[in-house]
């Protein structure tokens, strides 16, 4: 092992945990069901996201604090990132894609529209209320009959 990676797997263990080092490699040798499933992360870094509810590959749509100073600025700020979205969604064909909605409401929302557009399917969202997380799915398709 080379002292790169120890220092990776001391730095993990000292931010998560022993335990949750050692229930991410055991989920990622054990779960090929995975390889199709993409968790996106709105914005990395706004809240700390418990492992259990991290599925799959997963992709930080943006990072930190975003430029919301003026009109432009928004817009500039929401095309990049959808953008990025865009690419990622578009690598695979995802058969779930998990919705962490952290960050500015709006730019959720454009994700989660973004990935029903490109996927034609609906996304498993992350809610937060009363210190629980909750999985949601709605299918809309259902609820309109």
């Amino acid at each position: 092992m080379t002292p790169e990676t120890k220092n990776i797997i001391k730095k993990y263990i000292s931010e998560h945990g022993e335990s949750s080092l050692i229930e991410r490699l055991k989920s990622s040798n054990n779960n090929n069901d995975n390889l199709d499933v993409l968790t996106i992360i709105v914005n990395n870094g706004i809240h700390p996201i418990p492992e259990k509810y991290i599925h799959g590959e997963v992709f930080y749509a943006t990072e930190g604090n975003l430029d919301f100073s003026n009109k432009e600025a928004i817009k500039s700020c929401f095309e990049s990132c959808l953008k990025q979205v865009a690419l990622k969604l578009q690598q695979k064909s995802w058969k779930k894609v998990y919705l962490v909605p952290t960050g500015h409401p709006n730019l959720s929302l454009q994700i989660k529209m973004m990935i029903y557009s490109i996927l034609r399917i609906n996304s498993t969202d992350l809610f937060y209320s009363k210190g629980d997380y909750h999985e949601l799915t709605f299918e809309i398709r259902d609820i309109l009959k």
